[in-house]
């Protein structure tokens, strides 16, 4: 994190001129740029979190139908519970995952905005 840090502050000469000259394309005051881009990042760290939150939500209504199959089947049930348990409860995990390792970044960008700003600022200067 430090070495990000150190080549954000490395590039914030360059930062600020892209942001003058998409500023001046645009025919706005560079001020107002910076704050779009501010209110971009949390607007997209709060719908990318919300669906991250929704998407855990389906992934945990998923693992508990399939445990729900799988002791139903382990009390006598149907054998092809034993497949709905696998089918539903193996992407339910995966996915649950997934949704966990987004979620974090996704709440940042709304607690620290001006830094995934700047961060992307970056990536369309290289």
């Amino acid at each position: 994190m430090v070495e990000v840090d150190k080549a954000i502050q490395a590039a914030m000469p360059s930062v600020t001129e892209a942001i003058s000259r998409m500023a001046q394309s645009l025919g706005i005051a560079a001020e107002h740029l910076y704050g779009v881009l501010i209110k971009q990042m949390v607007a997209e760290g709060v719908a990318y979190a919300s669906i991250c939150v929704v998407v855990l939500l389906l992934s945990l209504a998923l693992a508990i139908g399939s445990i729900v199959a799988l002791r139903r089947a382990l009390k006598g049930g149907s054998e092809a519970l034993y497949g709905v348990a696998l089918v539903t409860g193996i992407p339910a995990l995966m996915i649950g995952v997934i949704a966990l390792t987004e979620l974090p970044e996704n709440v940042m960008k709304t607690l620290n905005p001006e830094y995934y700003a700047i961060e992307r600022i970056i990536k369309q200067l290289k």
